[in-house]
């Protein structure tokens, strides 16, 4: 199935750049052809408890961010407003120098170099809603 599925995607992407669309509405329809692709294969990873699917899910916000920036030119520039666990630089710290984790801020960095300004968020005050560990309930509440 996962084949067949890979199969149709790409035969789609093909599909898409043959019929010579504006580039805009071609740009939109081959990052939801890799969101499918992409989210069918995080999905499959998730179901069998790997680690692999944060390194999948990370990967696929970088790819993103990469075609969004190439699709704008080269002057172009972004902000990514992420959760500190995918925008930190993961190299820093256990994550990335042990379970080998990359993340988002990490991929960024190697990248882009200095270019990259990561920028992580807090509170002052009030609560947050989290899970100690991923598969953990939501509703544990910080304060």
């Amino acid at each position: 199935m996962r084949e067949r599925c890979r199969r149709a995607v790409v035969r789609s992407d093909e599909r898409l750049e043959e019929a010579h669309q504006d580039a805009e509405s071609l740009f939109d329809a081959m990052q939801n052809a890799r969101l499918v692709a992409s989210a069918e294969n995080y999905y499959r990873t998730m179901y069998r408890s790997s680690g692999d699917s944060w390194n999948l899910r990370d990967t696929h916000m970088f790819e993103t961010l990469e075609r969004l920036l190439d699709s704008r030119g080269p002057d172009s520039k972004a902000i990514v407003w992420a959760h500190n666990s995918h925008i930190g630089d993961a190299a820093a710290t256990e994550m990335g120098r042990v379970r080998d984790e990359p993340n988002l801020g990490q991929l960024c960095r190697e990248r882009f170099g200095d270019g990259a300004a990561l920028v992580g968020l807090g509170t002052h005050t009030g609560a947050v809603a989290a899970a100690d560990r991923p598969g953990m309930a939501d509703g544990s509440t910080r304060q």
